[in-house]
Parts: structure tokens; C-alpha cells; sequence
């Protein structure tokens, strides 16, 4: 029987027979084919999309249990039975991904010159949708993207470009009000650096996110927001989904409505804090031993993404338990001892402790995160607030 999802889609199936009982591997893998069969623990599963995970691979489903071209997205739901049969066909071929972005928007705004290494249109995220096992998307750094939308009279959740490490290079079509914000990229108009403040353009006018040297991640937003369709509520790019795709040379970018001319603000430039710890609070399977072992020593970045940053360092007592829902900011211990910060991208299902949970304030912190950066911890003695915690 399906008991709950956990990738768009994925079904969690149980209980499997005691003698297929295995535990998860000690560290999960950094991907996982799509449609793949596996098992742990009491369950089996079947991944819908490639991701990372940590159970053993069986074998290979041959329907999609997600296809967002559908009208009926997801194949199961939570109660459905379902049973096994061996097969010798093939299984499915990869999903295409589905286009969010209008082939010609109805108000031309901006021509894609030469993309970035990740640029992604997101709005305030995919709310609702965790049950079906859908990502909560959206910025990974909220409160930059509210910070350029802001500076350009933007309600707060309005479409704009999210970019990572190397943001695009951009013409104006028509007059715009741009703004930008995000410690790792500074805007650049027709090659002079602009700062963090509302810019008014001409058509023919060049963009330029470039890298900035203080993070990772970086936000530009136009006044009106960029255009783009919906999926189950939200144009955020779900990458893993199949919903939506970078940017590439030769889009062209549409205002999502007339907007009328924003007064002129700016924001003054955060400096990174390296030297302060990154806050902690208690998490589910809070321990005294891994508070300990987090509050030790340093630890650096080995890897990082829109789902999580990858820590090595001090190893610290985690392990696995049955899978649960992770909060956002959750600090989760893998059975190497190797912590993982979870991030808007995250599984929906997690199947390792969580002994703290990155405080709210400090996740525009951790999202801003390159490889071979050092990361201290600390613990917050305040409560987080019940709105962080998802429903």
C-alpha cells in the first residue's frame, strides 16, 4: 500500500516481507536513475526521477509514476495497493522536461544573450504539494529575491531570475525597472557596476550578473515580474520535477504585466560574515552528543546544490530512522557521520536524524555557500517560530 510520497510522485510502499529488510546505505548516493525499484528498511520505493538516495536498487519500474505533461500528473496516491510483477521490457525513457516559459510572450522584455551556469525564473515556491511529494522550489535565498523584487515595487513572490555562481547577459527590448540583490552577483549595465538599487533602462541597454566574490547565488527582477506558466501553483523551476529549465541563448523573457514607473531605492551592501556561526536549534532527533560534536570544530563545503550543502569535518552521531518529512534548514547526520543542510530543493522524504535545524535567519546564509567554504555552528537558545515549520 502507497503510505506517503516522497520525490514528485514517489510512492512508499509497505511493508515489504522481514526478509527483504535492509538499512539504507551509510551515505546516499549523489544520484539515483529514474524508475528505479528499491528497498529499505520495511518499504520499497520507486524513484520517478533521478535524485540522490540512500536504499538499494532492485530493479526498474516500467511505468512513470510522474509525468508533468499529464492532466493527472501522478500515477498513485497515498492508500492506493499496488502490486509487483516481474518483467523482462524496458523501462521508461526519461521525462521531457515541460516549458514553462511562453514561446512569445505577449510583452517582450528581455533577449538572453548568454546564459549563466544555472539561471532559473522562481517565484515564492510550490506550496501545498508536499503530500504528492513535490519540492517546495522557489529562491533558495528569500530574502535576497524579496529584496530585488522590493527594490523594484515588486509584491513579494513576483517571478524573477535566481542565478548561481555565474548569472546571464541580457538585452532590453523595451524600457524596464530592473534591481538586483544576493551576496554572490552584482548587476552591471552596459559594463558599469550598478549596485543594489532600482534602475531605470532603455531598450537596447546590456545586463550583466557577474560574479561578486561574497557567495553563491544572486537575484534580478524586473518591474512586473517575468512571465512564465503555472504548474500546480507556482512557475518556480523544479529542476529534478521536470518542471521547467534554465535559461538558455536566444530566449526571449516577457513582463508578466505592465508596471508603472517604481520609486528609486537602493540597498546598502551586506559585507559576508564568515567570522559569526551559523545559528542552530534543536531538531526532532536533537542528541547532547550531536550538538557537541556540531558546536567542535569547523567544517568545510564539499559540495552543494538547490537541495542541499554537503559538510565535511568533525564527524558527528546521526544514522537512519524511518523516513519523515524534513523542515526546511533541517541539518540532517547521515550514518558516515557526514552533515547535509537541506535546502528549497530538499526530498520531501528523509530518512536520516536531524538533530538541529538551521535558524530562519541564517538560511540566506547558508544558501549563499560555495565549495571549500568554512562553516561553524552554534546553537540559538530561541524558539523557532511555528510559521517555519511547514504544515
Amino acid at each position: 500500500m502507497v503510505a506517503v510520497g516522497g520525490t514528485p510522485g514517489q510512492p512508499f510502499l509497505g511493508p515489504t516481507p522481514a526478509a527483504l529488510e535492509l538499512p539504507r546505505r551509510p551515505s546516499p548516493r549523489l544520484l539515483v536513475p529514474a524508475a528505479s525499484l528499491a528497498i529499505a528498511m520495511r518499504l520499497s520505493t520507486v524513484y520517478p526521477v533521478s535524485t540522490p538516495g540512500g536504499w538499494h536498487l532492485v530493479g526498474t519500474a516500467l511505468d512513470r509514476m510522474f509525468d508533468p505533461h499529464r492532466d493527472e500528473p501522478f500515477l498513485l496516491a497515498t492508500g492506493d495497493r499496488v502490486r509487483l510483477v516481474a518483467s523482462t521490457e524496458a523501462g521508461p525513457g526519461p521525462i521531457e522536461p515541460l516549458e514553462l516559459l511562453p514561446a512569445e510572450p505577449a510583452l517582450p522584455a528581455l533577449h538572453v544573450d548568454e546564459p549563466g551556469l544555472l539561471d532559473l525564473v522562481v517565484d515564492g515556491g510550490r506550496r501545498g504539494q508536499a503530500h504528492n511529494g513535490m519540492a517546495q522550489s522557489g529562491p533558495v535565498d528569500a530574502a535576497s529575491a524579496l529584496l530585488a523584487n522590493a527594490l523594484v515595487g515588486n509584491p513579494a513572490g513576483t517571478p524573477l531570475i535566481e542565478s548561481t555562481l555565474l548569472g546571464p547577459q541580457l538585452t532590453a527590448l523595451r524600457p524596464l525597472v530592473v534591481a538586483a540583490a544576493g551576496a554572490g552577483l552584482a548587476l552591471e549595465i552596459d559594463g558599469e557596476p550598478v549596485g543594489s538599487r532600482t534602475v531605470a533602462l532603455r531598450a537596447g541597454m546590456r545586463l550583466r550578473l557577474g560574479p561578486a566574490g561574497g557567495g553563491a547565488r544572486g537575484y534580478l527582477a524586473v518591474a512586473g515580474g517575468i512571465a512564465s506558466d503555472a504548474f500546480l501553483g507556482s512557475v518556480s523551476v523544479d529542476l529534478r520535477g521536470g518542471v521547467g529549465r534554465p535559461l538558455r541563448a536566444g530566449d526571449v523573457l516577457g513582463l508578466a504585466r505592465e508596471a508603472a514607473p517604481t520609486a528609486r531605492l537602493s540597498a546598502q551592501p551586506v559585507a559576508p560574515d564568515t567570522a559569526r556561526p551559523i545559528r542552530l536549534v534543536r531538531g526532532p532527533q536533537y542528541t547532547d552528543e550531536a550538538a557537541a560534536a556540531l558546536v567542535s570544530g569547523s567544517f568545510q563545503v564539499t559540495t552543494g546544490d538547490r537541495m542541499g550543502i554537503r559538510l565535511g569535518g568533525p564527524p558527528v552521531p546521526g544514522g537512519e530512522l524511518l523516513s519523515e518529512s524534513p523542515p526546511l534548514g533541517a541539518l540532517q547526520v547521515t550514518p558516515s557521520g557526514m552533515p547535509i543542510i537541506l535546502l528549497a530543493d530538499r526530498l520531501r522524504m528523509a530518512g536520516y536524524a536531524k538533530p538541529a535545524i538551521v535558524h530562519p535567519a541564517d538560511l540566506g546564509r547558508c544558501a549563499q555557500l560555495r565549495p571549500g567554504s568554512t562553516v561553524r555552528f552554534a546553537f540559538d537558545p530561541v524558539t523557532v517560530p511555528s510559521w517555519y515549520i511547514e504544515p
